[in-house]
Protein backbone atom coordinates (compact mmCIF):
# COMPACT_ATOMS: atom_id res chain seq x y z
CA UNK A 1 0.00 0.00 0.00
CA UNK A 2 1.48 3.30 -0.72
CA UNK A 3 1.97 5.82 2.08
CA UNK A 4 1.00 8.95 1.79
CA UNK A 5 4.35 10.47 2.21
CA UNK A 6 5.26 9.19 -1.26
CA UNK A 7 2.03 10.08 -3.00
CA UNK A 8 2.72 13.51 -1.87
CA UNK A 9 6.56 13.49 -2.74
CA UNK A 10 7.89 15.72 -5.69
CA UNK A 11 8.90 13.49 -8.78
CA UNK A 12 11.70 16.36 -9.24
CA UNK A 13 13.14 15.59 -5.55
CA UNK A 14 13.50 12.45 -5.96
CA UNK A 15 15.65 12.45 -9.56
CA UNK A 16 18.08 15.19 -7.54
CA UNK A 17 18.92 12.49 -4.85
CA UNK A 18 19.53 9.77 -7.24
CA UNK A 19 21.72 11.89 -9.09
CA UNK A 20 23.66 13.12 -5.81
CA UNK A 21 23.54 9.19 -5.30
CA UNK A 22 25.29 8.44 -8.70
CA UNK A 23 27.70 11.48 -8.00
CA UNK A 24 29.02 10.38 -4.74
CA UNK A 25 29.06 6.76 -6.60
CA UNK A 26 31.30 7.93 -10.01
CA UNK A 27 33.05 9.65 -6.95
CA UNK A 28 34.24 6.50 -5.21
CA UNK A 29 35.15 4.77 -8.41
CA UNK A 30 36.97 7.53 -9.42
CA UNK A 31 38.55 7.77 -6.15
CA UNK A 32 39.31 3.30 -6.61
CA UNK A 33 41.06 4.31 -9.90
CA UNK A 34 43.61 7.16 -9.19
CA UNK A 35 44.21 4.87 -6.26
CA UNK A 36 45.22 1.90 -7.93
CA UNK A 37 47.14 4.44 -10.97
CA UNK A 38 48.75 5.63 -8.40
CA UNK A 39 50.08 1.92 -6.90
CA UNK A 40 51.00 0.94 -10.57
CA UNK A 41 52.95 3.74 -11.02
CA UNK A 42 54.96 3.22 -7.45
CA UNK A 43 55.12 -0.31 -8.20
CA UNK A 44 56.64 0.71 -11.82
CA UNK A 45 58.92 3.10 -10.41
CA UNK A 46 60.18 0.17 -8.10
CA UNK A 47 60.92 -1.83 -11.05
CA UNK A 48 62.19 0.75 -13.17
CA UNK A 49 64.85 1.84 -10.38
CA UNK A 50 65.43 -1.79 -9.39
CA UNK A 51 66.61 -2.35 -13.01
CA UNK A 52 68.37 0.71 -13.11
CA UNK A 53 70.68 -0.44 -10.18
CA UNK A 54 70.84 -3.65 -11.69
CA UNK A 55 72.03 -2.25 -14.85
CA UNK A 56 74.65 -0.11 -12.26
CA UNK A 57 75.89 -3.46 -11.15
CA UNK A 58 76.41 -4.82 -14.82
CA UNK A 59 78.56 -1.79 -15.39
CA UNK A 60 80.53 -1.56 -12.48
CA UNK A 61 81.72 -4.94 -13.07
CA UNK A 62 82.51 -4.60 -16.40
CA UNK A 63 84.63 -1.86 -15.08
CA UNK A 64 86.32 -3.51 -12.82
CA UNK A 65 87.28 -6.43 -14.94
CA UNK A 66 88.69 -3.42 -17.62
CA UNK A 67 90.79 -2.40 -15.02
CA UNK A 68 91.74 -6.18 -14.07
CA UNK A 69 92.89 -6.26 -17.54
CA UNK A 70 94.26 -3.14 -17.90
CA UNK A 71 96.09 -3.57 -14.77
CA UNK A 72 97.05 -7.28 -16.53
CA UNK A 73 98.21 -5.67 -19.76
CA UNK A 74 100.35 -3.15 -17.93
CA UNK A 75 102.01 -6.29 -15.83
CA UNK A 76 102.44 -8.08 -18.89
CA UNK A 77 103.84 -5.04 -21.08
CA UNK A 78 106.38 -4.53 -18.31
CA UNK A 79 107.58 -7.80 -17.80
CA UNK A 80 108.19 -8.00 -21.15
CA UNK A 81 110.56 -5.11 -21.31
CA UNK A 82 111.95 -6.57 -18.44
CA UNK A 83 112.94 -9.67 -19.99
CA UNK A 84 113.83 -7.88 -23.52
CA UNK A 85 116.59 -5.91 -21.09
CA UNK A 86 117.52 -9.15 -20.18
CA UNK A 87 117.89 -10.82 -23.14
CA UNK A 88 119.80 -7.51 -24.54
CA UNK A 89 122.31 -8.16 -21.36
CA UNK A 90 122.83 -11.60 -21.93
CA UNK A 91 123.09 -10.66 -25.96
CA UNK A 92 126.20 -8.10 -24.70
CA UNK A 93 127.92 -10.44 -22.53
CA UNK A 94 128.09 -13.58 -25.26
CA UNK A 95 129.25 -10.61 -27.69
CA UNK A 96 132.43 -9.77 -25.06
CA UNK A 97 132.20 -13.10 -24.27
CA UNK A 98 132.88 -14.32 -28.28
CA UNK A 99 135.36 -11.60 -28.12
CA UNK A 100 137.47 -12.63 -25.82
CA UNK A 101 137.62 -16.58 -27.05
CA UNK A 102 138.71 -15.01 -30.51
CA UNK A 103 141.49 -13.07 -28.54
CA UNK A 104 142.59 -15.56 -26.16
CA UNK A 105 142.61 -18.30 -29.30
CA UNK A 106 144.69 -16.18 -31.35
CA UNK A 107 146.98 -15.50 -28.67
CA UNK A 108 146.94 -19.17 -28.04
CA UNK A 109 147.49 -19.90 -32.22
CA UNK A 110 150.57 -17.17 -31.37
CA UNK A 111 151.98 -19.52 -28.31
CA UNK A 112 151.65 -22.48 -30.60
CA UNK A 113 153.47 -20.87 -33.74
CA UNK A 114 156.36 -19.69 -30.79
CA UNK A 115 156.78 -23.58 -29.97
CA UNK A 116 157.07 -24.35 -33.87
CA UNK A 117 159.82 -22.02 -34.04
CA UNK A 118 161.75 -22.72 -31.04
CA UNK A 119 161.26 -26.19 -32.01
CA UNK A 120 163.18 -25.22 -35.84
CA UNK A 121 165.87 -23.67 -33.34
CA UNK A 122 165.92 -26.73 -31.70
CA UNK A 123 166.74 -28.61 -34.86
CA UNK A 124 169.73 -26.20 -36.10
CA UNK A 125 171.35 -26.28 -32.45
CA UNK A 126 171.19 -30.14 -33.15
CA UNK A 127 172.53 -29.43 -36.72
CA UNK A 128 175.21 -27.53 -35.81
CA UNK A 129 176.28 -29.72 -33.24
CA UNK A 130 176.18 -32.94 -35.23
CA UNK A 131 178.65 -30.83 -37.84
CA UNK A 132 180.73 -29.67 -35.23
CA UNK A 133 180.94 -32.83 -33.53
CA UNK A 134 181.67 -34.40 -37.12
CA UNK A 135 184.32 -32.00 -37.70
CA UNK A 136 186.27 -32.46 -34.41
CA UNK A 137 186.05 -36.38 -35.24
CA UNK A 138 187.52 -36.02 -38.65
CA UNK A 139 190.04 -33.57 -37.32
CA UNK A 140 191.46 -36.38 -34.89
CA UNK A 141 191.36 -39.02 -37.49
CA UNK A 142 192.82 -37.16 -39.98
CA UNK A 143 195.53 -35.71 -37.60
CA UNK A 144 196.04 -38.42 -34.89
CA UNK A 145 194.60 -41.44 -36.72
CA UNK A 146 191.98 -41.52 -33.76
CA UNK A 147 188.33 -43.36 -34.30
CA UNK A 148 186.20 -41.31 -32.18
CA UNK A 149 182.78 -41.87 -31.58
CA UNK A 150 180.64 -39.32 -30.08
CA UNK A 151 176.81 -39.32 -29.40
CA UNK A 152 174.66 -36.20 -29.65
CA UNK A 153 174.23 -34.85 -26.97
CA UNK A 154 170.51 -34.43 -26.84
CA UNK A 155 167.14 -36.14 -28.63
CA UNK A 156 164.72 -33.64 -30.05
CA UNK A 157 162.53 -36.46 -30.61
CA UNK A 158 162.18 -37.58 -27.46
CA UNK A 159 159.60 -34.41 -25.98
CA UNK A 160 159.67 -34.12 -21.62
CA UNK A 161 156.64 -36.21 -20.44
CA UNK A 162 153.63 -34.02 -20.73
CA UNK A 163 154.49 -31.74 -23.44
CA UNK A 164 152.97 -33.84 -26.10
CA UNK A 165 149.80 -34.21 -24.73
CA UNK A 166 149.42 -30.42 -23.69
CA UNK A 167 150.49 -28.96 -26.47
CA UNK A 168 147.88 -31.92 -29.01
CA UNK A 169 145.13 -30.29 -25.95
CA UNK A 170 145.64 -26.91 -27.31
CA UNK A 171 145.34 -27.52 -30.77
CA UNK A 172 142.37 -29.39 -29.97
CA UNK A 173 140.92 -26.52 -28.29
CA UNK A 174 141.66 -24.51 -31.29
CA UNK A 175 140.01 -26.18 -33.35
CA UNK A 176 137.15 -26.89 -31.24
CA UNK A 177 137.03 -22.58 -31.04
CA UNK A 178 137.59 -22.08 -34.53
CA UNK A 179 134.26 -24.68 -35.48
CA UNK A 180 132.64 -22.74 -32.87
CA UNK A 181 133.29 -19.37 -33.41
CA UNK A 182 133.53 -19.41 -36.90
CA UNK A 183 135.38 -15.99 -36.90
CA UNK A 184 138.82 -14.91 -38.85
CA UNK A 185 140.59 -14.84 -35.39
CA UNK A 186 139.98 -18.58 -34.61
CA UNK A 187 140.48 -19.83 -38.20
CA UNK A 188 143.86 -17.42 -37.97
CA UNK A 189 144.42 -19.09 -34.95
CA UNK A 190 143.99 -22.75 -36.21
CA UNK A 191 146.45 -22.09 -39.32
CA UNK A 192 149.40 -20.64 -37.67
CA UNK A 193 148.72 -24.09 -35.07
CA UNK A 194 149.38 -26.18 -37.68
CA UNK A 195 153.02 -24.76 -38.07
CA UNK A 196 153.47 -26.31 -34.82
CA UNK A 197 152.44 -29.88 -36.36
CA UNK A 198 156.13 -31.26 -36.09
CA UNK A 199 156.36 -31.48 -32.59
CA UNK A 200 155.71 -35.21 -31.87
CA UNK A 201 152.35 -36.26 -30.58
CA UNK A 202 150.88 -39.53 -29.52
CA UNK A 203 147.96 -39.73 -30.66
CA UNK A 204 146.62 -38.66 -34.27
CA UNK A 205 144.14 -36.04 -35.33
CA UNK A 206 141.66 -38.10 -36.20
CA UNK A 207 138.40 -36.99 -34.64
CA UNK A 208 136.03 -34.58 -36.41
CA UNK A 209 134.93 -31.14 -34.05
CA UNK A 210 131.99 -29.79 -35.08
CA UNK A 211 130.39 -26.48 -34.32
CA UNK A 212 127.64 -28.48 -32.55
CA UNK A 213 129.77 -30.66 -30.26
CA UNK A 214 128.93 -27.68 -27.48
CA UNK A 215 128.19 -24.12 -28.99
CA UNK A 216 124.94 -23.02 -29.34
CA UNK A 217 124.85 -20.90 -33.13
CA UNK A 218 122.87 -18.31 -32.01
CA UNK A 219 124.31 -16.96 -29.16
CA UNK A 220 127.63 -18.45 -29.27
CA UNK A 221 127.72 -19.56 -25.77
CA UNK A 222 129.38 -23.16 -24.62
CA UNK A 223 126.48 -25.60 -23.96
CA UNK A 224 129.35 -28.36 -22.65
CA UNK A 225 132.42 -27.26 -20.65
CA UNK A 226 135.50 -26.83 -23.55
CA UNK A 227 137.75 -28.87 -21.04
CA UNK A 228 134.86 -31.59 -21.06
CA UNK A 229 134.89 -31.73 -25.26
CA UNK A 230 139.01 -31.33 -25.13
CA UNK A 231 138.64 -34.89 -23.17
CA UNK A 232 135.60 -36.56 -25.03
CA UNK A 233 137.42 -36.23 -28.25
CA UNK A 234 140.90 -37.16 -27.00
CA UNK A 235 139.27 -40.01 -25.47
CA UNK A 236 137.20 -40.65 -29.12
CA UNK A 237 140.32 -40.58 -30.80
CA UNK A 238 142.50 -42.92 -27.98
CA UNK A 239 140.10 -45.88 -29.05
CA UNK A 240 140.28 -48.55 -31.24
CA UNK A 241 137.31 -48.37 -33.74
CA UNK A 242 135.08 -51.35 -33.26
CA UNK A 243 133.85 -53.88 -35.66
CA UNK A 244 130.43 -53.89 -36.18
CA UNK A 245 128.79 -56.80 -34.74
CA UNK A 246 127.53 -59.64 -37.41
CA UNK A 247 123.62 -59.91 -36.94
CA UNK A 248 122.35 -63.61 -37.77
CA UNK A 249 119.75 -63.75 -40.11
CA UNK A 250 116.06 -63.60 -39.41
CA UNK A 251 113.62 -65.31 -41.57
CA UNK A 252 111.18 -62.99 -42.74
CA UNK A 253 108.16 -64.62 -41.95
CA UNK A 254 105.67 -61.99 -42.68
CA UNK A 255 106.19 -62.78 -46.43
CA UNK A 256 103.95 -65.99 -46.69
CA UNK A 257 100.66 -66.26 -47.90
CA UNK A 258 99.24 -67.54 -44.26
CA UNK A 259 100.32 -64.36 -42.79
CA UNK A 260 99.23 -62.42 -45.42
CA UNK A 261 95.74 -63.96 -44.88
CA UNK A 262 95.62 -63.40 -41.37
CA UNK A 263 96.87 -59.82 -41.76
CA UNK A 264 94.17 -59.29 -44.11
CA UNK A 265 91.70 -60.62 -41.58
CA UNK A 266 92.54 -58.27 -38.67
CA UNK A 267 92.33 -55.25 -41.40
CA UNK A 268 88.82 -55.55 -42.20
CA UNK A 269 88.16 -54.76 -38.53
CA UNK A 270 90.43 -51.84 -39.08
CA UNK A 271 88.89 -48.33 -37.93
CA UNK A 272 89.81 -44.50 -38.54
CA UNK A 273 88.79 -41.38 -37.50
CA UNK A 274 90.13 -37.85 -37.75
CA UNK A 275 91.97 -36.45 -35.27
CA UNK A 276 93.32 -32.75 -36.35
CA UNK A 277 95.51 -31.10 -39.67
CA UNK A 278 94.85 -34.48 -41.61
CA UNK A 279 96.02 -36.99 -38.63
CA UNK A 280 94.12 -39.87 -38.00
CA UNK A 281 93.44 -42.15 -34.71
CA UNK A 282 93.21 -45.98 -36.07
CA UNK A 283 91.81 -49.21 -33.69
CA UNK A 284 89.74 -52.24 -34.45
CA UNK A 285 86.25 -52.77 -33.71
CA UNK A 286 84.09 -56.05 -33.86
CA UNK A 287 80.76 -56.56 -31.99
CA UNK A 288 81.55 -54.92 -29.28
CA UNK A 289 85.18 -55.29 -29.22
CA UNK A 290 87.21 -51.90 -29.95
CA UNK A 291 91.02 -52.66 -29.62
CA UNK A 292 93.47 -49.47 -30.12
CA UNK A 293 95.71 -50.37 -33.23
CA UNK A 294 98.84 -49.69 -31.45
CA UNK A 295 101.34 -49.73 -34.24
CA UNK A 296 99.59 -46.81 -35.82
CA UNK A 297 100.20 -44.54 -33.07
CA UNK A 298 103.69 -45.35 -32.81
CA UNK A 299 104.27 -44.47 -35.91
CA UNK A 300 102.21 -41.54 -36.11
CA UNK A 301 104.58 -40.37 -32.91
CA UNK A 302 107.67 -41.43 -34.53
CA UNK A 303 106.26 -39.21 -37.82
CA UNK A 304 105.48 -35.91 -35.78
CA UNK A 305 108.52 -36.35 -33.69
CA UNK A 306 110.66 -36.43 -37.14
CA UNK A 307 108.77 -33.24 -38.29
CA UNK A 308 109.21 -31.93 -34.77
CA UNK A 309 113.14 -32.63 -35.66
CA UNK A 310 113.21 -30.87 -38.53
CA UNK A 311 111.97 -27.93 -37.66
CA UNK A 312 114.54 -27.52 -34.79
CA UNK A 313 117.31 -27.79 -37.43
CA UNK A 314 115.97 -25.57 -39.18
CA UNK A 315 115.09 -23.18 -36.31
CA UNK A 316 119.39 -23.30 -35.74
CA UNK A 317 119.72 -21.95 -39.17
CA UNK A 318 117.60 -19.07 -38.66
CA UNK A 319 118.62 -15.48 -37.21
CA UNK A 320 115.06 -13.56 -38.16
CA UNK A 321 113.23 -12.72 -35.15
CA UNK A 322 110.18 -13.14 -37.03
CA UNK A 323 111.49 -16.55 -38.62
CA UNK A 324 112.49 -18.14 -34.99
CA UNK A 325 108.94 -17.24 -33.98
CA UNK A 326 107.40 -19.02 -36.65
CA UNK A 327 109.47 -22.22 -37.01
CA UNK A 328 108.53 -21.90 -33.29
CA UNK A 329 104.96 -21.94 -33.22
CA UNK A 330 104.87 -24.24 -35.94
CA UNK A 331 107.10 -26.58 -33.40
CA UNK A 332 104.40 -25.97 -30.95
CA UNK A 333 101.87 -26.79 -33.42
CA UNK A 334 103.28 -30.21 -33.74
CA UNK A 335 103.34 -31.06 -29.73
CA UNK A 336 99.58 -29.97 -29.69
CA UNK A 337 98.87 -32.52 -32.50
CA UNK A 338 100.71 -35.17 -30.22
CA UNK A 339 98.66 -34.16 -27.17
CA UNK A 340 95.34 -34.58 -29.24
CA UNK A 341 96.35 -37.74 -30.08
CA UNK A 342 97.43 -39.48 -27.05
CA UNK A 343 94.03 -37.54 -25.40
CA UNK A 344 91.82 -39.18 -27.74
CA UNK A 345 93.70 -42.56 -27.03
CA UNK A 346 93.48 -41.77 -23.22
CA UNK A 347 89.63 -41.27 -24.35
CA UNK A 348 89.16 -44.37 -25.91
CA UNK A 349 90.45 -46.52 -22.98
CA UNK A 350 89.04 -45.02 -20.00
CA UNK A 351 85.76 -43.14 -21.88
CA UNK A 352 84.58 -45.63 -24.25
CA UNK A 353 84.95 -49.34 -23.03
CA UNK A 354 88.27 -49.79 -25.68
CA UNK A 355 91.25 -51.15 -25.02
CA UNK A 356 94.75 -51.58 -25.87
CA UNK A 357 96.52 -55.16 -27.36
CA UNK A 358 97.35 -57.51 -24.65
CA UNK A 359 100.06 -58.34 -26.52
CA UNK A 360 102.10 -55.06 -26.11
CA UNK A 361 100.94 -54.33 -22.34
CA UNK A 362 104.14 -53.75 -20.81
CA UNK A 363 105.42 -51.79 -23.29
CA UNK A 364 101.87 -49.05 -23.92
CA UNK A 365 99.56 -49.30 -21.11
CA UNK A 366 97.01 -46.53 -20.02
CA UNK A 367 98.74 -45.33 -16.88
CA UNK A 368 101.96 -44.90 -19.34
CA UNK A 369 99.25 -43.12 -21.79
CA UNK A 370 98.14 -40.83 -19.01
CA UNK A 371 101.78 -40.00 -18.15
CA UNK A 372 102.94 -39.05 -21.26
CA UNK A 373 99.66 -37.01 -22.25
CA UNK A 374 100.36 -35.12 -19.00
CA UNK A 375 103.40 -34.62 -19.61
CA UNK A 376 102.82 -33.64 -23.22
CA UNK A 377 100.39 -31.00 -21.93
CA UNK A 378 102.80 -29.44 -19.69
CA UNK A 379 106.00 -29.50 -21.67
CA UNK A 380 107.42 -27.00 -24.31
CA UNK A 381 108.52 -28.53 -27.45
CA UNK A 382 109.85 -25.35 -28.73
CA UNK A 383 112.93 -25.26 -25.92
CA UNK A 384 115.17 -27.60 -27.38
CA UNK A 385 116.03 -29.57 -24.05
CA UNK A 386 112.47 -30.27 -23.32
CA UNK A 387 112.07 -31.43 -26.66
CA UNK A 388 115.41 -33.21 -27.11
CA UNK A 389 114.04 -34.92 -23.96
CA UNK A 390 110.50 -36.18 -25.36
CA UNK A 391 112.17 -37.43 -28.48
CA UNK A 392 114.71 -39.80 -25.95
CA UNK A 393 112.36 -41.07 -24.70
CA UNK A 394 109.86 -41.65 -27.66
CA UNK A 395 112.63 -43.03 -29.42
CA UNK A 396 113.07 -45.42 -26.23
CA UNK A 397 109.41 -46.22 -26.38
CA UNK A 398 109.38 -47.05 -30.20
CA UNK A 399 112.96 -49.04 -29.74
CA UNK A 400 111.04 -51.39 -27.05
CA UNK A 401 107.83 -51.73 -28.58
CA UNK A 402 109.35 -52.61 -32.13
CA UNK A 403 111.36 -55.31 -29.73
CA UNK A 404 108.47 -56.56 -28.84
CA UNK A 405 106.34 -57.10 -31.64
CA UNK A 406 109.08 -58.42 -34.25
CA UNK A 407 107.54 -61.38 -34.07
CA UNK A 408 104.87 -60.64 -35.93
CA UNK A 409 103.03 -63.57 -36.92
CA UNK A 410 102.59 -63.92 -32.70
CA UNK A 411 101.52 -60.13 -32.31
CA UNK A 412 98.94 -60.33 -35.38
CA UNK A 413 97.10 -63.09 -33.90
CA UNK A 414 96.81 -62.04 -30.68
CA UNK A 415 95.22 -58.66 -31.57
CA UNK A 416 92.90 -60.55 -34.02
CA UNK A 417 92.32 -63.02 -31.18
CA UNK A 418 91.01 -60.39 -28.92
CA UNK A 419 89.30 -58.75 -31.51
CA UNK A 420 87.25 -61.65 -32.30
CA UNK A 421 86.52 -62.05 -28.52
CA UNK A 422 88.54 -65.14 -28.20
CA UNK A 423 90.53 -63.52 -25.68
CA UNK A 424 88.99 -61.17 -23.24
CA UNK A 425 90.40 -57.60 -22.98
CA UNK A 426 91.36 -55.85 -19.75
CA UNK A 427 93.13 -52.54 -19.97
Amino acid sequence: MISEFEIRRDPVTSLDGIEKQMERAVASQRADIEKLLAEKINREKEDAQKKIEEAEREFSGVRNTLAEHRAALLEFQTAKDQIQSQIREHLDRAGSHRRMIEKISLQAGEELVRIGDLEHELEGIKARAEEKIAAIGKHLNEKYGVKAEFEVAFDIGTVPDGWSDEIHRMKKILEILAAQNGGEAAGKAEAEARSAEAVPSPVPDSAPVTASAGMDPHTGELQVPLEDQVEQVMAHEAEPAAEPAAKPAVPDETQGEEFRCLLGSLERYRRTEPVVNGTEFAFFQNNGQSILDSEYLISTMAKIFAEASALHAELKQKESIKDVFMIKQEILNQQEIMRKIFFRAVKFCEKEEGSLPLYISTVINVPGLKDFLERLTMGNWSNASDFTAFMNEAAELKSTFEGRVNRRREYVQSVLDQVEGRVSSVN
